[in-house]
Order: C-alpha cells, then sequence, then structure tokens
C-alpha cells in the first residue's frame, strides 16, 4: 500500500510535466501564428508597393517615350523651317513665289492632318487618351 501514493506522485509529476509541455508547445504555435500573420501582413503590403512602383515605371517609361517623340518632333520641325526659309529666300525675287506660298500652304495643311493622326494613333497606341493629354504633355501623377 506504500507504493500507491507514490505511483500517483510520479503519475501525477507525469501529468503536470506533459501539461506544462503542451502549454508550451500551446504558446508556441500561438507566437507562431502571431509571426505567420505578420509575416502575410508584409507580403501583403509588399505586393501593393511592388504593385504601385510597377505602374510608376510604366508610366516614368511612357513620359521618357514622350520626351523623346516631342524632341525628334521638334528636331524635324526646326529642319523643315530651316529648308523652307532657304527655299522662300531662293524664290522670292521670281515670278514663282506665289506658287511657292500656296505649294508651302497645302504642304503645311497636309503635315498638320498627318500629325493629328499620328497624334491620335501614336499616343491612344501606347495608353494615352486624349483626355489624359489635354495640353500636349503627358500625363503626370
Amino acid at each position: 500500500r506504500d507504493d500507491r501514493p507514490q505511483a500517483i506522485g510520479r503519475v501525477q509529476e507525469t501529468v503536470d510535466t506533459a501539461v506544462a509541455t503542451m502549454r508550451d508547445n500551446m504558446q508556441m504555435m500561438a507566437e507562431r501564428d502571431l509571426q505567420l500573420h505578420n509575416v502575410a501582413g508584409k507580403s501583403s503590403e509588399f505586393g501593393v508597393s511592388a504593385s504601385k512602383f510597377s505602374r510608376g515605371a510604366v508610366q516614368l517609361r511612357r513620359q521618357q517615350e514622350w520626351q523623346r517623340k516631342k524632341m525628334c518632333i521638334l528636331v524635324a520641325a526646326t529642319i523643315s523651317l530651316i529648308a523652307w526659309a532657304g527655299a522662300a529666300y531662293k524664290v522670292r525675287l521670281t515670278p514663282h513665289l506665289h506658287v511657292f506660298m500656296v505649294v508651302s500652304a497645302a504642304a503645311a495643311s497636309t503635315l498638320a492632318l498627318a500629325a493629328i493622326l499620328i497624334w491620335c494613333c501614336c499616343l491612344r497606341g501606347n495608353g494615352f487618351d486624349a483626355e489624359d493629354v489635354p495640353d500636349g504633355s503627358p500625363p503626370a501623377e
């Protein structure tokens, strides 16, 4: 009969140890769950930031393309104007000045129409809409 209290004591110690281990495991599981929740939140925030960065990069690329196109247009217009001025200087004292002016006006009208068509096709094809570019400059965010 003496062994019975000792056996109960050993069983109680084993149960107490098992309960303590279970509590520790439950505490570690709760901490792990919290860490996983934090990682999931940070991952979501990172996804949002990556998306914003990607949109900003695309917009920056479009703005740079637009700047390059504007520079090409400006250079072409300057060269054309210089060529026109040179031709006008050559024919200024000839009887063909009137014909030159009529042909120049027709060419300027044709170029203006071509520029409008290019504007509509190229800019809309690159993601710009007419309402996004009311003053001739790319949209800014």
